[in-house]
């Protein structure tokens, strides 16, 4: 974790970022429960402008509010319809939205989102192709917050910074959530608000 923190104020300061402008969401699935605890604590001192536990499965989300609210959670699995109403009633953030279903059940529930953008048009991720999230974002803006962005990770770093411009210059007022434990350093660069980190925190 502490060389990944230095990696990441090295990279903040070469771009007049600190770790004040960036959210950071913990994704903690599989890890055991005071392993996750003591990251969360560390991190609490380096003042990120929020700090989340990302989680992917209903199941364990539920065990861990035991020990913390559902304010300090972001949902960042595949929300099925079932799942996102569990979600709703629970008071946990949705940043993994995927389908306009989805969107009309928040909508009607008076709850704001991410969408998950699919800006690799990879096959074996899910998510709303760019053009269509335009779209989308147009009809419900008043639900959508922000994107959530997946890569290929199959990119090169150049490729991968080039896709995640490309998502921060058509959606400038939106928050973006963007970056994972192999591809952070070039979402940071193309302005990411918000880092999902795993592998890099429990090292």
């Amino acid at each position: 974790m502490e060389k990944f923190l230095n990696e990441l104020g090295e990279v903040l300061a070469k771009i007049n970022r600190s770790f004040s402008d960036i959210g950071l969401v913990v994704v903690s699935k599989g890890r055991e429960t005071d392993l996750i605890k003591s990251v969360y604590e560390t991190l609490k001192n380096y003042n990120f402008k929020t700090l989340k536990l990302g989680e992917n499965y209903l199941g364990e989300l539920k065990k861990k509010l035991s020990y913390l609210s559902n304010d300090d959670f972001h949902y960042i699995g595949v929300a099925k319809t079932r799942i996102l109403e569990s979600l709703i009633r629970l008071g946990v953030f949705v940043e993994s939205v995927q389908s306009v279903k989805q969107l009309n059940i928040l909508k009607s529930a008076g709850v704001s989102c991410f969408i998950q953008v699919n800006i690799s048009r990879d096959p074996r991720k899910s998510g709303f192709f760019l053009e269509d999230a335009k779209h989308v974002i147009m009809d419900f803006r008043q639900t959508i917050q922000g994107v959530m962005v997946i890569l290929n990770q199959d990119l090169s770093p150049s490729e991968k910074l080039k896709q995640f411009e490309a998502v921060r210059n058509a959606f400038p007022d939106l928050i973006m959530s963007a970056g994972m434990s192999d591809d952070w350093e070039e979402a940071i660069k193309a302005g990411s608000d918000i880092l999902r980190i795993g592998r890099l925190l429990f090292e």
